[in-house]
């Protein structure tokens, strides 16, 4: 479920549907940093971040933004 979240937030997004996207990034997130997974965890943060930003919700939006830029490396074309 965690690794196809990418899939549900692609759809979700193009609908604009951003509290849906929210809903399935979060969950993802939360079993990425259970099983202590940060590559694809980071780029899930990015797309929480964006979800959370089109929201208006900036200060959570800052959050996954950071944790995002925490967890990915350097050379992630995807998550940067």
């Amino acid at each position: 479920m965690a690794t196809t979240a990418g899939c549900a937030w692609d759809i979700r997004s193009l609908a604009q549907d951003w509290s849906g996207g929210e809903r399935v990034l979060r969950e993802a997130e939360e079993a990425l940093e259970r099983a202590g997974e940060t590559g694809y965890r980071s780029t899930v943060a990015a797309n929480l971040a964006a979800a959370l930003f089109e929201q208006a919700r900036l200060g959570e939006a800052e959050h996954y933004s950071r944790l995002s830029e925490k967890l990915g490396a350097t050379d992630d074309v995807i998550t940067t």
